[in-house]
């Protein structure tokens, strides 16, 4: 059984639903990662690992992030593991990075170990 819920963090140009099925949270996040709504999108995370839950983000919709996302996703992998949660990434085509096309998110978020591709 699946349970939508949405969360709205503080700004129009991102968004994140929780999409939730049994352990599992794919945060589905849309928009804009950046130092304005990773905040928000950090205490969701550490809310879902703290409770022993896995969270797969789901980056299929961001337009652009700034150095804060990317941080964000780096330490969302390093909690979750603390708390032996699962955790995984389903990466975007293409992202900006501070207004730069780098290309796919797979090939920046360095550990191999650290994505897992989903369908």
């Amino acid at each position: 059984m699946s349970n939508l819920r949405v969360r709205r963090p503080p700004s129009k140009h991102f968004g994140v639903q929780d999409v939730v099925n049994g352990n599992r949270h794919r945060l589905m996040l849309s928009g804009e990662l950046d130092l304005a709504t990773a905040p928000e999108l950090e205490a969701v995370i550490l809310q879902i690992c703290g409770n022993g839950k896995a969270v797969v983000l789901d980056l299929s919709r961001i337009t652009s992030m700034d150095s804060s996302g990317l941080r964000l996703i780096l330490l969302a992998g390093s909690l979750c593991r603390e708390c032996g949660s699962e955790f995984s990434v389903i990466p975007g085509e293409d992202v900006k990075i501070a207004g730069v096309k780098v290309g796919k998110i797979k090939e920046i978020i360095a550990p191999p170990n650290l994505i897992e591709l989903q369908t």
